[in-house]
Order: structure tokens, then sequence, then C-alpha cells
């Protein structure tokens, strides 16, 4: 009981203190310099609207990009590089385009695929991987489905991005279930 008290004090603080400095055009151009994004061919990238630009970037760096239902009531879907015409991109990464230009995948296709890297939003990350969310466990419960069907292994690179104040100088209180994270992206 302590730990989640814990965890809703610090996401209190970080909700009044965080999202102005971070310009999403500008993260997604930073994350496509790095060689983790280069030699990962499948992502996984959640539904945020900040993170809309590294979708439509993946499908134009010609990446497999796998979307989560809203609230993943339905599962999970496809989206392939080069299949959605430029002028649609915007509409087909949003959770209301993933219908019309995406594909709703099976969990036996899921079981066929491998996410290289996994990205998400956060309010605040600690030096070592620990992320705080929104508080509805939306990433770790989308991390442990994609695991047991096999799509996420050892191998996946678990990442967040965000603004620079996000980046906490303490430890964040961890449950067993909690996504760690292999990197925080920021900007300067």
């Amino acid at each position: 009981m302590a730990m989640d008290n814990d965890k809703e004090r610090i996401r209190q603080r970080m909700e009044e203190a965080t999202g102005a400095g971070l310009h999403p055009g500008k993260i997604a151009e930073l994350l496509r310099r790095q060689d983790l994004y280069r030699r990962s061919n499948t992502l996984f990238v959640g539904p945020a609207p900040q993170l809309s630009q590294i979708r439509i970037n993946a499908l134009l760096d010609g990446k497999t990009l796998v979307v989560p239902a809203p609230a993943i009531k339905k599962g999970f879907y496809r989206l392939k590089p080069y299949a959605t015409p430029f002028k649609d991109l915007s509409h087909a990464v949003s959770l209301k385009g993933l219908d019309s230009f995406g594909r709703l995948l099976a969990p036996a296709e899921l079981a066929r695929l491998h996410i290289d890297l996994a990205l998400t939003d956060c309010l605040a990350v600690s030096p070592g991987g620990g992320r705080l969310g929104h508080g509805t466990g939306f990433f770790d419960l989308a991390m442990a489905l994609l695991s047991e069907w096999g799509a996420v292994d050892d191998t996946t690179l678990f990442g967040a991005v965000g603004a620079q104040e996000q980046l906490l100088g303490e430890d964040l209180p961890q449950q067993s279930w909690d996504v760690r994270l292999h990197f925080f992206l920021s900007q300067q």
C-alpha cells in the first residue's frame, strides 16, 4: 500500500510539471537517428497522441508497426510499411484509423511476430529504468500479453520518450509486473 501511495504522490507531482517541454516531432526525429531504431524491423508504439509522429515515421522507414486496439479489448493491430497512402498516414496511425488501415492480429499471428522495439510515453523515468505511467497499467499489460503470445522476449528493447524534466534523480517504486525500460530518449 505504501508503494502505491509513493507512486501516486510522484504521479501527481509529475502530471503538474511535465508536458510543456516535449516536442513530438523533434523526439521522433531524434529516435530515427538511433541505431537501436534503425536495426529494428517491428515496433510496438503505444497509442498516445504524442507518439503519433513516431508511428508515422516507422511506416515511412519501412518498419512493421504493432499498435494496441483501444483499451486492448480487441487485441493488437499490425500496419505494414508502404501499404498506406501518404495522405492517410496521420489518420491510419490513430486509434480511429486502425480499423480501416490496420489488420487485427490473432494470437497465432502475434506468435509469429518478433517485436524488436517497444515504445511508450511516461510521466517519469528513474535512472534504473523504472517507469511511471498514468496509473492504468496499459503498457505493462500490453507487454505481458505480447510476451505470453511470444511476440516480446528477452531481446526486445523497451523504451520511453519524453522531456528531460521527466528523468528523475530518485528510484521509482516498482511492482513485479512493471516493465523496466532499457532506455529513455529525451530532447535536450
